[in-house]
């Protein structure tokens, strides 16, 4: 199936671009935007940005595109053996057209190239969405624990979309203009507990 979704993008046309401060704002445009539609704030761009400026050698960003439109990005670490990629994402008006799936194709065969041994997915929550596509790919399962610190006696923070308390600022957050929640959203994780 995944081998078929990959066709499938291949067969639309997409391009797909790698670099790095370059693809910056197309990354972060899909990004942003993803980050919304989910109901969560964004990070700054300038945490990228950071990144980048501390860790060129070893950043890559992908990015898919329609034409020049960009409609799939990812912001990833590579070392000599394993290439990591924590943030992804895809315009969801396109995803019947599968260019997430020639995105983490394109990342996967760019590792292949480079004599990396590991692809690291990322996380997901068993069960949710972006563990089941992840799972499709085939790859083995890492139980990964969540460490947190804080002052004694203190509950540890549940600051997931599954929370009930954020039911309704999930909701509201997702309806906001996109520049609003663009502006809105560094000023705001800085006091979300990830």
């Amino acid at each position: 199936k995944a081998r078929n979704q990959v066709r499938k993008a291949e067969q639309i046309g997409f391009d797909i671009k790698t670099g790095g401060r370059e693809l910056l704002k197309d990354f972060y445009d899909i990004f942003s935007r993803c980050m919304r539609d989910l109901g969560t704030p964004v990070l700054p761009i300038f945490f990228f940005h950071s990144i980048l400026d501390v860790f060129r050698e070893n950043v890559t960003i992908f990015a898919v595109y329609k034409g020049l439109q960009p409609v799939a990005a990812s912001f990833c670490f590579r070392d000599k053996i394993k290439l990591e990629v924590p943030w992804a994402s895809s315009i969801r008006e396109y995803n019947p057209f599968c260019p997430n799936m020639l995105l983490y194709w394109s990342m996967i065969r760019y590792g292949g190239e480079k004599g990396i041994k590991y692809f690291d997915f990322g996380r997901g929550t068993k069960g949710g969405g972006t563990y089941q596509f992840k799972k499709q790919w085939g790859g083995e399962e890492v139980q990964h624990a969540w460490y947190y610190w804080s002052q004694e006696n203190a509950k540890i923070p549940q600051a997931s979309q599954d929370n009930p308390s954020f039911s309704l600022p999930v909701k509201v957050w997702r309806k906001l203009p996109l520049g609003l929640a663009n502006w809105l959203g560094p000023r705001i994780i800085r006091h979300i507990p990830i």
